[in-house]
């Protein structure tokens, strides 16, 4: 009996210590872990959803790992695409959390996280402006927050959208202020100066311009968004026409971004502001070429075709008229799919007659782009408008006013339709007051369209 007795009351002290486990059950950092590693190891998004709901039903004290676990709850339904509840459980955890005494530097504090998330979610797949909200709580309330760069930058973008430009801006300069030194400042300045650009009506914005572009170049000498940015300043010039300004940023970026597919764009530019600055036509010539093998080379297309139409224009203003349309032919024999690009071309044609002085020659081929492209609503002012000039240095007046009132009628904002009514008050009463003395037509030098 003694033997029985010590048997089974050994057995059960062997069981215990070979199957600890039994037990012990998980800590919730251990469950924490598990549920972790099912979702973003396994993608066993479902079994991970439903083992953090059973643990959240049976863990209700406040603390660290019902937070995490909350989070993984609804970073599970996300990756499910249950976005509506995704969302729920990221606001209910923060509000859970709301006067929390966990420390919010902590890397275990998930909370911020939640609120940026479901604000992510309700911009792509609710209301705009709650999700305004929700970024503009992950500001306020978490300003120790990695997600708080993205918000403010968030913000930002979401008052450009609804062109709130004003708080747009103040949104991208808080960002440079706060985070210099981010990747985000970086595309922070790249909005602000787009925002600056489109809103810039009388040219008031081009020191602020310039200011971010110092910043960029300074803190982001090397990176993708600060050649872009340069590139943009470099168009914002030349639509204001500031042309100097516009040769020394082209230099600058093909001189500091050598290898970026801006500079060969910066290239294409550069050669003819060297024109429109210097009659420099040998050395823009020479850039040209050059950009259009680099092209070539690295199969940039885009610039290719934009190298040949510029060669086309800067042979038309040096006078060679019949270098500019053989270019523009050889161009013509490639290219079969971009309309606009094919409909730029046949006008540089039309145009070098008209510089030539064949002007029924050049309005025939005006007349034809007009008809062959009727959807090119961009470009029609500036055919009709050249149509309109060529019956005027026919002397077929008559037609020379139908067609510029066409103008002024169609297209009454338009730039051209200004040109075309100076023609309407001033050129053609004088040459009709000429013609009717027999003194001779008195012509108004043409417009320079090279650019």
């Amino acid at each position: 009996m003694r033997t029985l007795t010590v048997t089974w009351v050994v057995l059960p002290l062997i069981i215990l210590v070979l199957n600890p486990t039994h037990t012990r059950a998980e800590t919730p950092d251990e469950i924490y872990h598990r549920i972790h590693t099912l979702r973003k190891v396994a993608g066993e998004y479902q079994q991970a959803a439903d083992e953090a709901f059973a643990f959240l039903q049976g863990h209700q004290l406040k603390d660290i790992g019902r937070q995490k676990i909350y989070y993984e709850y609804g970073a599970a339904l996300f990756q499910q695409k249950r976005f509506n509840e995704s969302k729920a459980a990221f606001l209910a955890l923060t509000a859970e959390y709301q006067n929390t005494t966990i420390d919010k530097a902590s890397e275990d504090f998930l909370v911020d996280d939640a609120q940026f998330f479901a604000a992510m979610i309700e911009q792509n797949h609710g209301d705009k402006q709650k999700a305004f909200e929700g970024y503009k709580s992950v500001v306020v309330n978490f300003p120790k927050s990695n997600w708080r760069p993205n918000a403010i930058m968030t913000l930002g973008d979401l008052a450009r959208e609804k062109e709130k430009w004003d708080e747009s801006l103040s949104w991208y300069n808080f960002l440079v202020k706060e985070y210099p030194n981010s990747p985000l400042a970086a595309k922070s300045l790249f909005w602000a100066n787009r925002t600056y650009i489109h809103t810039d009506t009388k040219g008031d914005n081009s020191e602020k311009i310039q200011l971010n572009i110092n910043h960029l170049v300074r803190y982001f000498p090397n990176e993708q968004v600060t050649v872009a940015t340069l590139f943009d300043q470099l168009n914002y010039y030349l639509n204001r026409y500031s042309y100097k300004e516009a040769e020394a940023v082209a230099r600058y970026i093909i001189v500091w971004f050598p290898d970026s597919r801006e500079a060969n764009r910066a290239q294409v530019e550069f050669a003819e502001l060297r024109v429109e600055n210097h009659k420099d036509f040998d050395t823009a010539l020479s850039w040209i070429e050059a950009t259009i093998q680099r092209s070539l080379l690295e199969n940039d297309y885009e610039t290719y075709e934009t190298s040949v139409i510029s060669k086309a224009k800067i042979l038309i203003q040096k006078g060679q008229y019949d270098g500019a349309r053989k270019v523009v032919s050889d161009f013509l024999n490639t290219e079969k799919e971009d309309t606009t690009l094919l409909m730029e071309a046949e006008s540089l044609v039309a145009y070098s007659y008209y510089r030539e002085e064949r002007y029924e020659h050049a309005c025939k081929e005006f007349q034809r782009i007009l008809k062959d492209y009727p959807r090119a609503e961009s470009w029609a002012p500036f055919l009709k408008y050249y149509v309109a000039l060529c019956f005027y240095e026919c002397g077929d007046l008559d037609n020379a006013k139908k067609m510029f009132r066409k103008v002024v009628d169609d297209h009454p904002k338009d730039g051209w339709a200004k040109a075309s009514s100076d023609y309407l008050q001033f050129a053609i009463p004088k040459m009709e007051k000429n013609k009717s003395t027999n003194t001779g037509a008195v012509k108004r030098e043409s417009l320079d369209v090279s650019r």
